[in-house]
């Protein structure tokens, strides 16, 4: 069983200035995608089961509900709940004796909350730092492989190679 990764949403979104820049030019919306997307790439590469919370207590009537971005669960939580609430009641739930519990968030009392209940802190600025670093290994692989000769010449030996261009060689002269 991996190890579990809680994500304050909202609070990790306003702590990386990126996604501060896109919440100001593009709306919450598009950032959300855009940081939901960041967070499914990098679970996708890493030792985590990753569930992302997002604030909604401040709409009126919302009830909890949850969406699946595999490897990436995202949960909205109900009217008068916080992420924090929700997080705390998922560390009591979790049976801390199969997988480690790891909370990304910058709120001090969250985090002193955290380690009380037996969890983990990431801060925001290490999981950003975790997203840039698995986003430049996947590019590095991607390179890697396109960089690779994707032929059947790449892929076998010189001596075959040396006999096909004989065969090449003598049906040229056939001619």
């Amino acid at each position: 069983m991996k190890d579990l990764l809680l994500i304050d949403g909202y609070n990790i979104m306003h702590a990386w200035a990126d996604i501060k820049d896109q919440i100001s030019t593009l709306g919450y919306d598009a950032a959300r995608t855009s940081f939901i997307d960041m967070i499914c790439n990098y679970s996708a590469h890493s030792s985590f089961d990753t569930i992302i919370v997002f604030d909604a207590h401040m709409k009126k009537g919302n009830l909890e509900h949850t969406e699946s971005f595999p490897p990436v669960k995202v949960v909205f939580t109900a009217e008068n709940e916080t992420a924090d609430h929700y997080i705390e009641r998922l560390i009591i739930r979790e049976d801390r004796r199969k997988r480690d519990i790891y909370v990304a968030t910058s709120d001090a009392m969250e985090q002193t909350i955290i380690f009380g209940r037996g969890g983990s802190r990431i801060s925001a600025r290490e999981l950003e730092r975790w997203v840039h670093e698995s986003r430049k290994v996947q590019r590095n692989t991607m390179d890697d492989m396109s960089n690779q000769k994707n032929t059947i010449a790449g892929s076998l030996s010189k001596k075959t190679l040396d006999r096909l261009d004989d065969i090449i060689k003598d049906l040229r002269l056939e001619k």
